[in-house]
């Protein structure tokens, strides 16, 4: 039952760190995107235009960056259905996943950054103001891939999370 809890109530972060939670202030007059959703959205539309060879790496960089919004449920159901053995640090998986993480996190981030600029000759400037989630959002996602990293080299790491998880 404490699984299920901590599974529903950190989905529910991510799903709103995702879908509501703005990283700049809307105006009226303000364009662009507000949210992870938004710059997704966005992004996912423009790949029909896109007819360049990098076309496949940017489709790898936006499916990473959509899935490391929600790693912090993926990395609680690894920790419980995938535990290490006592006293043994975590899989490579762990490490992979948050090293992958880690840089999805930083591909966010630019995302938020860049999807409020207005670019001319000369240079570019922001149009809207950040939020307190423009920082929390990637945060959040550097903490999970932090902890993965965590897991995947240190058995007292690894140990305290799967105590930490297990039903009691």
């Amino acid at each position: 039952m404490k699984i299920a809890i901590i599974l529903v109530l950190l989905s529910a972060v991510c799903a709103a760190l995702f879908f509501i939670a703005p990283h700049h202030q809307r105006d009226p007059d303000s364009i662009g995107a507000f949210t992870l959703f938004e710059i997704f959205s966005e992004g996912i539309g423009d790949w029909s235009d896109l007819q360049t060879s990098n076309a496949l790496l940017l489709a790898i960089a936006t499916m990473a960056s959509l899935l490391s919004v929600f790693f912090p449920v993926a990395l609680v159901a690894m920790l419980r259905w995938m535990p290490p053995a006592a006293g043994n640090a975590g899989s490579p998986a762990f490490v992979i996943c948050g090293v992958l993480v880690f840089v999805a996190a930083l591909i966010n981030w630019i995302a938020m950054m860049v999807s409020q600029m207005s670019f001319g000759f000369g240079g570019g400037s922001a149009l809207a103001p950040e939020t307190a989630f423009f920082w929390i959002i990637p945060l959040f996602q550097i903490a999970a891939a932090t902890a993965s990293i965590a897991v995947g080299v240190s058995s007292t790491c690894a140990s305290w999370a799967v105590r930490a998880l297990a039903s009691r």
